[in-house]
């Protein structure tokens, strides 16, 4: 089977079409344009977290999904979110080229609120496996569950975890990537990684579990 791809990339999510620069060719003065000074600095720091590639460029049709973790709730261009990342994908060796042919769909892709860590999480698979649906798992414990949650770096932000927030019960983790504190009990606090479940007790409390244990606990008919 051919290999799929998944990377995470912690950092606010920018366009190459912001505050373009224009330039003349000096050998033949046409002008052309380059992108901003802010996107160079972004495409090599997000190359940095392509790692490891594949060994060979992925060079078959694939569906690139994007979800793009936004600092704010400004309006922003999805389809120019999409661009840069296809180019900075081709860059890092990850893509052998991003035409039609290649990246054959974006399905999936959107944006949300992410103001604790802003992200870009990329999943590519071979469009073959597409027809499966990714998300069948998340619903069936979303379904089971009786109580709010949702998954830490991938669905939005609900607003009573921007309250945590706000109210400091919950914050980035100072010392791993990609993961949030939240405060369980009055004096416990419990970190919260890519794809952790983030739940809120009946009482207000929050509370961290991981998909395979909610699942298990859901097979086991504990929850």
């Amino acid at each position: 089977m051919k290999p799929s791809f998944e990377c995470m990339i912690p950092l606010a999510p920018i366009t190459k079409k912001n505050s373009q620069r224009i330039f003349l060719n000096g050998a033949n003065g046409r002008p052309f344009i380059a992108p901003s000074k802010a996107f160079k600095v972004y495409e090599a720091a997000a190359l940095s977290y392509l790692d490891p590639p594949p060994r060979k460029p992925i060079d078959y049709p694939v569906n690139v999904r994007c979800v793009f973790g936004m600092p704010n709730r400004r309006k922003t261009d999805l389809t120019n979110l999409l661009e840069a990342i296809d180019d900075i994908l081709v860059k890092g060796g990850v893509l052998a080229d991003d035409n039609y042919q290649i990246v054959a769909g974006h399905d999936g892709s959107r944006c949300t609120l992410a103001k604790a860590q802003p992200y870009t999480h990329i999943r590519i698979t071979p469009m073959s496996e597409e027809a499966a649906d990714p998300d069948t798992e998340h619903k069936m414990i979303l379904a089971a569950l009786k109580c709010d949650a949702f998954r830490c770096g991938i669905d939005p932000e609900p607003d009573w975890f921007a309250e945590a927030l706000e109210q400091k019960r919950a914050h980035p983790s100072h010392s791993m990537k990609n993961a949030i504190m939240v405060q369980c009990m009055e004096a416990t606090w419990d970190r919260a990684y890519l794809g952790d479940y983030i739940l809120r007790g009946e009482k207000g409390w929050l509370y961290t579990e991981p998909a395979h244990r909610l699942k298990e606990y859901i097979e086991k008919g504990l929850v």
